[in-house]
């Protein structure tokens, strides 16, 4: 297994993939994508009877950052569950979205600090 960013599997589970491939989509698909890939990640690799490769390559610390994720777009409040290098992965997610228009721009001071 190859570990990539914030301790991820540059495999199945790469946070920062994830977020690259949704972030130009519209607040609402963004939140759909994420909660699509939550239960995903829940039903195929469930933390205890699920796969054991997929466990070793982070799949459980995966859903919790997607969850960690959903929790912000829908609250606008830093999850607890995220690092602080996790966390700082949302900020072209958050950018995007400023610049769509569909979150305003003191969204991103939380980034800056």
């Amino acid at each position: 297994m190859l570990v990539g960013e914030a301790g991820t599997s540059v495999t199945r589970f790469a946070r920062r993939g994830f977020i690259e491939r949704i972030k130009n989509h519209d607040f609402m698909q963004i939140l759909k994508a994420v909660e699509q890939r939550i239960h995903e990640v829940d039903s195929r690799y469930h933390p205890v009877r699920g796969d054991p490769l997929a466990r070793a390559e982070g799949s459980v610390q995966y859903a919790a950052f997607l969850k960690g994720v959903a929790f912000y777009l829908r609250s606008g409040k830093r999850p607890a569950g995220l690092s602080g290098d996790e966390f700082r992965l949302l900020r072209p997610l958050v950018a995007s979205l400023v610049r769509h228009r569909q979150l305003r721009a003191e969204a991103l001071d939380v980034f800056d600090r």
